[in-house]
């Protein structure tokens, strides 16, 4: 248990149910938390924690069923915490008594009501908060037992009784559980739990939920492997089978009986097997061992049929039975005669034992008859003696009884004097008893008074303690139901040994109730969770609840329903800060990270005009342009420009020494090789020389000036990142409204 009221629920309902009495129903809401841990021989550790919500029934109808909003009332907040605490579950398991289910009818409210609700808190808890998988735990399944085999399972019963649970959802795991396996009629006939009486169908349920837990799921199949244990159902199956055939000299029924529990043994073994892979026996040897047990029911179950046909005043119907199966098995064809011997020996035993029993009942008869006729005459004769005696008897006994009844009388206080020649006891007042100093006589004969406090006369001599008697030295005890105790009648005080009391700090009131004694004797204080009805009274008073308080630790705060704290809990909705941080895009750059901006334009600075450097077309680049030949000889200047405006190539200089024939005389001149010019060194004949180019400057570029493209009125368009966000994202500080910015709730 991991709260008190789980441990007081546990041990308030053990001890009722040890001592044969059913637990009260619910009257209020409780959360019950367990823990469930792992322990090895290294370590123990936590598993998960288990919560049962024993609320009631009421609160379930109202939170998942038709309702309208005046019966909501006062159970908003109920509602609520049941909601929320189902939707965050990791797994949610459902309770359904079969008993609501199995002999309810559609007509009956509480089976309607179980019916809808059922599925309407599984619709909730698979829609809302976490995914979560779901369990039906069938309780009292020990009395519907029958009823479970005859649906072939657990989940054949919710397919029969809880149809649109079983269809809806699909393989839901369904385990049957028996809180009590066995009871007892009480006085009135009414069952109650026996002593004893154990719990089944745990096992499988708490294996479940182990499985489900991560990280845990070995564990839970090694609890599964532990307790179905293959290995251990295949050996008893393998014994049974060995003791079917070692015991030939048993009888058919003891037979029959063997091969049933070899078939439910290895139905047993099969469940193990798919269950416990592990440890799980091998298929093909189950199988073929299943086989033979079958055959070997089969056979048997045919010999009982034939067996039951036998009675004591024939056996021919079991013999035509057994020759009417011989015809279609072979088996009970090769068993016919052992058969036969068995049909003849049943029937011999039971002719033989109602033999015995009718003989016994004739001589018994007979005995009797003859008996009375011997008392009768006997009696006759002795009748008349016999009255003689008994009168004489009868004399002496009323002597004896009266001599008797004064010893009685001296013994309890009479005094026996004589009196007209007779012995007579007088009854004298306020003496002590003769055996008992406690006891004083009364005025009224034969009573007397107990002076012992406590105790009371109880007949004769004796004296016996009594409940409820004032102490006649302290008014404020009372005697109590045990011997020799006595309780404090007056509130706040407990006895203190013989004929005292003490004040005792922290007892509740009874007259007032939320009342507490304090440390101080004869002062109350009130309960916590509670206030005076009337604010304006001094003294102890009515006492209601005080909704909206909180204990002085600040830990715990009284809800709307008397007697129900809500815990002060962390919001985990903003983890205790009070404060919710919410992230989305930043609507400055919506989200991109970037915004735009207009620059001056680098390129132009603002003029919307730049100066470029161009190739020179002149020089294209060399820095160098080709100019006309000005080398001077004999009289003419080499590269001279025609008429047509073109330096001629051709004219080089006049040869002086033909004077442009090319020969002299008819001879070949020797000066220009017969060409009549000569060639210009300066220029190699081409009429052109290299020159520097003038128009850019001597570097090969010329500026210009053009119209700037690349910007808008001297303005350009530039993309940076947002200042207002971080990648796209803005982080804002809001507050809570979970928890309305404190940073904790009440739940």
């Amino acid at each position: 248990p991991e709260n008190s009221r789980a441990f007081g629920f546990v041990k308030l309902h053990m001890e009722a149910m040890k001592n044969g009495q059913w637990p009260a129903a619910t009257t209020t809401n409780s959360n019950l938390d367990w823990a469930i841990y792992h322990r090895s021989s290294q370590s123990k550790e936590l598993v998960c924690q288990v919560s049962l919500l024993d609320f009631a029934g009421e609160l379930y109808r109202l939170s998942f069923g038709e309702h309208t909003e005046e019966e909501i009332g006062t159970w908003g907040d109920e509602m609520a915490v049941l909601k929320d605490h189902i939707a965050e579950s990791d797994l949610l398991v459902v309770i359904v008594n079969l008993s609501d289910i199995i002999n309810g009818t559609p007509s009956n409210p509480r089976t309607r009501e179980t019916m809808w609700l059922s599925k309407s808190v599984i619709d909730y808890a698979t829609r809302n908060g976490k995914n979560k998988e779901v369990a039906i735990v069938l309780s009292q399944s020990d009395i519907y037992k029958n009823e479970i085999i005859a649906c072939g399972g657990c989940s054949g019963v919710l397919q029969k009784y809880l149809p649109h649970v079983a269809n809806l959802y699909d393989d839901l795991p369904v385990f049957a559980v028996s809180a009590i396996n066995k009871t007892a009629p009480d006085d009135n006939g009414i069952a109650v739990p026996a002593k004893g009486f154990e719990s089944e169908g745990l096992d499988e349920l708490m294996e479940w939920i182990i499985s489900k837990t991560p990280g845990f799921e070995d564990v839970a199949q090694n609890m599964i492997d532990t307790r179905l244990a293959p290995t251990v159902l295949w050996q008893k199956a393998n014994d049974l089978y060995e003791s079917y055939y070692k015991n030939l000299n048993l009888n058919t029924f003891e037979r029959c009986a063997i091969a049933e529990e070899l078939v439910d043994v290895i139905m047993q073994l099969r469940m193990a097997n798919s269950k416990s892979p592990k440890t799980a026996k091998d298929a093909s040897d189950v199988d073929e061992l299943d086989s033979k047990a079958q055959e070997i029911l089969q056979f048997e179950v045919s010999a009982r049929d034939i067996m039951k046909s036998i009675n004591r005043n024939e056996c021919n119907t079991a013999l035509a039975k057994l020759d009417n199966y011989a015809k279609s098995s072979p088996e009970i064809a090769a068993q016919s005669e052992r058969l036969s011997s068995e049909i003849e020996y049943f029937y011999n035993k039971m002719r033989v034992n109602y033999k015995k029993s009718v003989l016994r009942k004739t001589i018994i008869t007979l005995s009797t008859i003859v008996a009375l006729i011997i008392v009768g005459f006997i009696g006759y004769f002795s009748f008349k003696f016999y009255q003689q005696k008994m009168y004489e008897k009868q004399q002496r006994i009323l002597a004896e009884q009266y001599e008797e009844s004064l010893r009685q009388k001296s013994n309890n206080g009479y005094d026996i004097v004589e009196k007209d020649g007779k012995r007579v006891a007088v009854w004298v007042a306020g003496r002590k008893h003769p055996t008992n100093n406690w006891l004083i006589a009364k005025e009224n004969e034969g009573e007397w008074n107990c002076e012992k406090p406590g105790y009371v006369w109880a007949g004769e001599g004796k004296i016996a303690w009594k409940a409820g008697l004032i102490h006649p030295n302290n008014s404020k005890l009372t005697s109590a139901t045990e011997i020799d105790k006595w309780v404090a009648n007056v509130e706040g005080y407990v006895w203190d040994g013989e004929d005292k009391v003490k004040w005792v700090a922290g007892i509740k009131s009874k007259e007032f109730p939320h009342w507490i004694s304090s440390t101080t004797q004869d002062k109350w204080t009130i309960e916590e969770g509670y206030k005076k009805k009337d604010p304006n009274s001094t003294f102890v008073c009515e006492a209601v609840w005080d909704v909206g308080y909180i204990t002085s630790d600040g830990r715990r705060k009284a809800s709307s329903t008397e007697g129900v704290w809500l815990n002060k809990t962390n919001c985990n909705s903003c983890n205790a800060s009070g404060i919710i941080y919410s992230t989305d895009d930043c609507v400055n750059c919506n989200g991109s990270g970037q915004v735009t901006t207009k620059e001056i334009c680098s390129r132009c600075g603002g003029t919307e005009k730049y100066t470029v450097d161009v190739i020179c077309k002149k020089c294209n680049g060399t820095q160098k342009i080709s100019i006309p030949c000005t080398y001077y000889y004999n009289n003419s200047y080499c590269g001279e420009v025609g008429a047509n405006g073109k330096v001629s190539t051709y004219h080089g200089f006049v040869c002086d020494g033909c004077n442009g024939w090319g020969n002299v005389w008819g001879v070949q001149c020797s000066r220009c090789n017969g060409y009549g010019y000569l060639t210009c060194g300066n220029c190699n004949e081409t009429g052109y020389v290299e020159g520097t180019c003038k128009e850019c400057d001597y570097n090969g570029n010329v500026s210009e000036e053009r119209t700037c493209y690349s910007c808008d009125n001297g303005k350009i368009k530039v993309k940076k990142d947002c200042s207002y966000c971080t990648n796209g994202k803005k982080t804002t500080k809001n507050k809570c409204y979970s928890c309305d910015g404190e940073g904790y709730i009440w739940q």
